[in-house]
């Protein structure tokens, strides 16, 4: 140490030196060691303000780290912690190379005009510089400033400032070691964290939210994000965030927020090259959507690492700080690498537990198809649930599938074509399909803006009936597991299709048999015959109108047929009477009902209607007959035969009276609605009445089966 110090009386230059030497040997904490250097040295120099610099040589910076100053300000505050390039301070490069100090005034004519221009910026009159240097290495910089006009440092002062710098260097060496010991250690730790929570779960959220919370708490960073990067979108989507307290974003868009990389060039920059790049507001090269992005949400340095598995690229790790711009070391460096790699992992296995669950997923629903098929004979039920599990395959894109069959020389959808919807018009195949017919195999056609299409046939007994058209908001091409399982999916649905084909001709079967039985009736009574087809009609129209499913409206159909087939145990000479039946002959006439239901029990796929034909003749009010049941507890089909047969006998020539016109006929029905008919039902029947020119009424099968065997 000098002898000479005249401006600083002996004794406080002696407890400054004091002073740094107690905090070299009682204090690691780097902070504590500056802060305690800048106020004492400040106030032994009787300056206005002393700063201290930290030195990185790997980004050859200099980064404010302790300040003490008579009146602090903002621009005080926000002065710690942020970095500059010596290139911006050339007379730190002097003292730097030449170990010399350095005195700076601001009315110095030979001051290089940029310093000069600093200083009249802060209101500095005099700044002296030291280098702290340890063992030939640089570790910073201690400047005493003053604001007072004229100022001027005696040899003394410099002479004196050099040889604070010796302990100063040392204590920043000391503290700066342990520093490094302390952030190898957490870095360590969040590795071991990371690595942990890969090996613990398989949610992807919440093991990268571990990840960029390990990373930004070891680095000290502001915020710490991970983008999972989707080729099919050929975007990024926000995966995690860590945001230090205090830090916090409110413009943040939120997590799952898709960022199309035509939008962000300087992200494909970094996923293409497979390089970390760092970022700072001040730099000039910078992309221009990169000084957008830091503009909008006050970022003043970012440093991002791609994230890679193997050649795969999978997204982004992201580090910003907020507070001021820096400069990460190599090892900071190194430790955002080894994290990227760590989040790669865990995006990679991911993924893979995302393939299983969807192939899992797919042969559930394989599966569910299947018991649908062996457990419904309703072929617009079983397409419905095939188009909605193709749909439900290519979860990540947005997916319509249709079944269309044909119909003449084109195609119309399935609800069309099983509905009997004459009206639809038929498409004319387009070239995809035509394709398709051709080669009897799935062809697939699109580009990256269209989407993807897919056409699978749908062979039924060896014909093409129609075809699957998939089309799947995504870029690439259908795999061919895709594809495979597609093509099972409309196997099922033309298993589907054949077997309600050969239900449809079954059932068409069924009511020949039903009209041969109603044939004999017909040698006893031919009003019986004729009254049956025009009931079945009417029956099928008032079913409809009140909601009945398919199954209960072929029940109403041979119901309607049937209802009478009891009158062949009743004498012929009753059955035509041409005048009105005594009781006696009422009595006989009413046992039809309770025959029919006896003949038709015995026939296994005509039992389910013989409950219907019992009940035929029963009222609303319970005046019926044979067993007097009332409202509810007459069966649905029931009440609706009641009615038809109640109209169409009104109307009708009988051997004991003329047909009445339909308006009073169906006055008559509205006046007995509540007493004689369910008003719901005869509601109905008032509703579809104008249709009963014959024009909508289907005669056969019902129009599902009518559908499918034509």
């Amino acid at each position: 140490m000098s002898d000479a110090a005249p401006n600083i009386p002996r004794e406080e230059f002696l407890a400054l030196f004091q002073d740094v030497a107690v905090s070299i040997t009682s204090s690691l904490s780097l902070e504590e060691t500056l802060e305690l250097i800048v106020r004492r040295t400040a106030q032994a120099f009787d300056v206005w303000e002393c700063d201290l610099f930290e030195y990185s040589p790997e980004t050859d910076s200099m980064t404010g780290s302790a300040m003490w100053t008579r009146e602090s300000s903002e621009a005080d505050e926000e002065w710690l912690g942020s970095s500059v390039a010596l290139a911006d301070w050339p007379i730190y490069r002097v003292s730097l190379e030449r170990g010399l100090i350095v005195e700076e005034y601001v009315d110095d004519p030979d001051l290089d005009e940029p310093s000069r221009i600093i200083m009249r910026q802060w209101g500095e009159s005099a700044v002296l510089t030291a280098p702290l240097k340890y063992r030939e290495q640089t570790l910073g910089f201690l400047s005493l400033v003053d604001k007072t006009p004229g100022r001027r440092f005696t040899p003394e002062d410099c002479a004196a400032l050099l040889d604070l710098a010796v302990p100063v260097a040392i204590a920043v060496h000391n503290a700066r070691m342990y520093r490094r010991q302390e952030e190898h250690a957490r870095h360590l730790t969040s590795l071991a964290d990371a690595s942990r929570a890969i090996t613990s779960s398989v949610v992807l959220e919440d093991v990268l939210e571990l990840v960029t919370e390990r990373a930004g708490m070891a680095l000290g960073s502001s915020q710490c994000m991970i983008y999972e990067y989707d080729a099919e979108r050929d975007a990024t989507i926000s995966r995690a965030l860590y945001e230090k307290p205090g830090c916090e974003d409110p413009e943040y868009e939120g997590l799952g927020t898709v960022y199309a990389l035509d939008e962000y060039p300087s992200d494909r920059a970094i996923l293409e090259g497979r390089r970390i790049v760092e970022e700072h507001l001040s730099d000039s090269d910078i992309f221009d959507d990169s000084r957008a992005s830091m503009d909008r949400f006050g970022e003043k340095s970012c440093l991002t690492a791609p994230v890679y598995y193997g050649d795969e690229p999978l997204g982004t790790l992201v580090l910003i700080e907020t507070e001021h711009e820096r400069r990460f070391t190599p090892q900071e460096v190194e430790l955002v690498q080894a994290l990227a790699e760590q989040a790669a992992i865990a995006i990679y296995n991911a993924r893979l537990f995302r393939k299983q669950e969807l192939q899992n997923q797919r042969l559930v629903t394989l599966a569910e198809v299947s018991r649908a098929i062996s457990a419904s004979l309703n072929a617009e039920e079983v397409l419905t649930r095939v188009c909605s599990a193709v749909g439900a395959f290519f979860f990540d894109a947005p997916t319509e599938a249709e079944v269309w069959l044909r119909a003449g020389r084109g195609y119309v959808p399935f609800g069309a074509k099983l509905k009997g919807d004459g009206d639809a018009m038929p498409r004319t195949p387009d070239k995809l399909v035509t394709q398709m017919i051709r080669k009897r195999e799935p062809m697939q056609n699109g580009d990256s803006r269209r989407g993807r299409r897919l056409v699978v046939p749908l062979v039924v007994n060896r014909f093409i009936e129609g075809y699957l058209d998939v089309r799947c908001r995504r870029r690439s091409r259908l795999t061919d597991d895709e594809m495979q399982v597609t093509e099972i999916l409309v196997g099922h649905a033309a298993v589907a299709l054949e077997n309600a084909q050969n239900y449809g001709k079954l059932e068409s079967m069924y009511l020949e048999t039903v009209r041969a039985l109603a044939a004999a009736i017909e040698a006893k009574d031919h009003y019986t015959a004729e009254h049956g087809d025009m009931l079945a009609n009417m029956a099928i129209a008032v079913g409809r109108r009140l909601g009945l499913d398919e199954d209960a409206l072929r029940d109403v159909q041979y119901a309607a047929v049937l209802h009478d087939i009891g009158k062949i145990g009743v004498p012929g000479h009753i059955l035509n009477k041409p005048d009105k039946l005594t009781d006696e002959e009422f009595a006989l006439m009413a046992e039809h009902t309770i025959i029919g239901e006896r003949i038709i029990s015995h026939i296994d796929y005509l039992a389910p209607i013989a409950g219907i034909i019992r009940s035929a003749h029963e009222r609303w009010d319970g005046r019926g007959y044979p067993d007097k049941l009332s409202a509810e507890q007459i069966p649905p089909a029931s009440r609706i035969l009641l009615v038809c047969d109640a109209y169409h006998a009104m109307t009708s020539d009988r051997p004991y009276r003329k047909a009445m016109p339909e308006d009073v006929a169906l006055e008559e029905l509205r006046r007995n609605a509540g007493a004689q008919f369910d008003p719901e039902v005869v509601d109905a029947f008032l509703d579809v009445w104008p249709q009963f020119d014959g024009s909508e009424l289907a005669t056969g099968p019902t129009r599902r089966a009518h559908a499918l065997v034509n």
